[in-house]
């Protein structure tokens, strides 16, 4: 990426020296898209803390070290220096560690209601774990777009530019609560946005905001931990309102990753306009590597070489074959009678031990851009961070966790040798990052926004 001369960083609200050696920010962002989870207890919504500070230092602690990572030799010299500056148990050895020298407070202006979460189209992709439990619990609320909070900070004046870009770099791509990198819990700024959200979303007005090429590649290769440097964004450049943006964003991978829009699709279109079976060749393999007494409903088509390409999206991937054919029928039932495999679990593990979750390099998300008058406007935008993949290994496995033998394969192998392509999208690709990219390019700027969807849960008016 070539980058011209980055002018200076706009200045924020002057922090208001309130101490020697102190500053004070105070900003005021408004949740843009619905908040998933935030509390202490997994997938819920805080009823009682709207806004926990708490959550923020974590998502502040994760920008400042995409931003930094790089300038540190090994992950222990990174560790310290988080850790003097965002907080962490002493270390043996190492001074000025232990509370942080930051200090965050959240004063929550309005809170939006709770309401139930979408269960289709891309919004309820993006919720994928709300959903109704196969145990019967119901599935849990998500807070509706619309809160808007203050956040003061305080902090050593020598650390003012380093905070205030993870600020700005966690207003921009980050987000409040879970499921952040597909667009839940989006922020923008209320009142001047200027020294925080660019006029564009293209990294050349994202650059001129930190005053440097943040994108830029690092020397050095990057290692497991996610870095802005490096990363590679596509933006459509449309710009709408926040839930659209979002849609749009998360929908791409949608379609990516599920659709059937021509026989080269990620899925073969049915003959009843209803997606088929899928050309990823995960399904197939599943099939090689389980057992049945009947023959398969669908055929393998792809050889048995081991290949799980959509690990790259994060993990774990839960699958689940049809059970009923397209009559309703349990295959069984079907003449000839049929089968498909069980569920089955696709994760990794880092030598003989299995290991339960690697977080999704791509972020999708509505951009904040500055607001036209008193009218907001975002662009949606795919990142992907640059990380190198863990030092382990992808595997299949049971629905119980149990591994499957044979089918252990490197993070770098993205499809099997001597096999088959059938989706379009990932031939002659080394990546599912270039493979996402490529397809992006060619159809991410060709869609148009879609009219919003029955199932956007309504916002009630504040009064």
């Amino acid at each position: 990426m070539t980058v011209g001369k980055i002018p200076a960083p706009p200045r924020a609200q002057l922090p208001q020296r309130r101490a020697r050696g102190q500053a004070e920010l105070k900003i005021e962002l408004k949740i843009s898209t619905p908040v998933f989870g935030g509390s202490p207890i997994p997938r819920r919504v805080d009823s009682v803390d709207t806004v926990r500070a708490a959550s923020i230092r974590g998502q502040l602690r994760f920008w400042w070290r995409a931003l930094h990572a790089q300038n540190h030799a090994s992950s222990q010299e990174l560790y310290v220096a988080e850790s003097r500056l965002w907080g962490g148990p002493a270390v043996k050895g190492v001074a000025d560690i232990g509370r942080s020298p930051v200090e965050l407070r959240v004063n929550v202006r309005r809170a939006s209601e709770l309401a139930s979460p979408p269960s289709s189209g891309p919004e309820g992709y993006a919720l994928f774990p709300a959903r109704d439990q196969q145990d019967g619990t119901p599935p849990p609320q998500i807070r509706l777009q619309g809160t808007c909070f203050e956040l003061h900070m305080r902090f050593p004046l020598e650390h003012e530019r380093a905070i205030r870009d993870s600020l700005r770099a966690w207003v921009l791509f980050g987000g409040y609560g879970g499921r952040t990198r597909r667009g839940l819990g989006s922020l923008t700024v209320v009142g001047d946005g200027t020294p925080w959200l660019p006029k564009f979303p293209s990294p050349t007005a994202i650059n001129e905001l930190f005053g440097r090429d943040v994108f830029a590649q690092p020397d050095a290769p990057a290692g497991v931990t996610p870095l802005l440097g490096g990363a590679r964004l596509f933006s459509s450049f449309q710009v709408m309102r926040a839930y659209g943006a979002w849609s749009k964003a998360v929908g791409w991978l949608l379609e990516f990753r599920q659709g059937s829009e021509s026989h080269c699709g990620a899925r073969r279109p049915g003959a009843d306009k209803r997606p088929s079976i899928s050309n990823w060749p995960e399904a197939d393999k599943v099939r090689h590597f389980s057992d049945a007494a009947l023959p398969w409903a669908h055929p393998p088509r792809h050889n048995k070489a081991p290949a799980w390409p959509r690990a790259g999206f994060g993990l774990p991937i839960i699958g689940q074959f049809q059970a009923k054919s397209r009559n309703k029928k349990p295959w069984e039932a079907e003449q000839p009678p049929r089968t498909e495999p069980e569920d089955f679990r696709i994760g990794w593990q880092q030598g003989d031990t299995p290991r339960d979750r690697l977080a999704s390099p791509l972020i999708l998300k509505p951009l904040a851009l500055l607001a036209n008058g008193d009218e907001e406007q975002f662009s949606p935008i795919a990142l992907w961070l640059n990380r190198a993949p863990p030092d382990g290994k992808v595997i299949l496995q049971r629905s119980n966790g149990a591994v499957v033998a044979g089918t252990e394969v490197s993070f770098t192998q993205f499809l099997a040798p001597d096999d088959k392509v059938f989706f379009g999208a990932l031939e002659g690709k080394a990546s599912l990052q270039d493979a996402f990219f490529a397809w992006l390019d060619q159809h991410g700027r060709e869609q148009q926004s879609s009219k919003p969807r029955k199932n956007r849960p309504k916002r009630r008016r504040q009064r």
